[in-house]
């Protein structure tokens, strides 16, 4: 583990605008969190340090959540999505991932069009590339 879970926190820029992530971790798959919606990252910050000790670990702020600038537009699903994976490019972490977190499933259908090698099983998604 890299250790101090928290110390791992920035922005990134998608689209000009910030997306916050938090990062700790080495290994793969790396595991992503996402929040329910209007949740922001800090409620899950108790287990970033716990799933870093075994792989590379993220918590993501949506647009307009948390320290994320707002969304240009109409928030949706395929925003989150998007936003989500110029975030990861952004910030240089790559696949495979494993997205985790009680988002809507219209969320995860968005989230599996990243990757063609994508399986969608009880709100899990494991994206063999970006």
């Amino acid at each position: 583990m890299t250790g101090g879970g928290l110390r791992h926190r920035h922005t990134v820029d998608v689209d000009g605008r910030r997306i916050h992530l938090w990062h700790d971790g080495v290994g793969t798959p790396t595991v992503v969190v996402v929040p329910a919606l209007g949740e922001p990252a800090l409620n899950w910050a108790g287990v970033l340090p716990v799933m870093a000790v075994e792989t590379t670990t993220v918590l993501f702020d949506k647009a307009h959540v948390g320290w994320s600038d707002p969304a240009w537009g109409a928030d949706s699903a395929r925003r989150h999505a998007d936003d989500l994976r110029q975030a990861l490019q952004q910030a240089g972490i790559g696949p495979p991932y494993i997205l985790v977190g009680p988002v809507s499933r219209s969320h995860w259908r968005e989230f599996e069009h990243w990757s063609t090698t994508s399986a969608v099983e009880n709100g899990t998604i494991t994206a063999g590339t970006a």
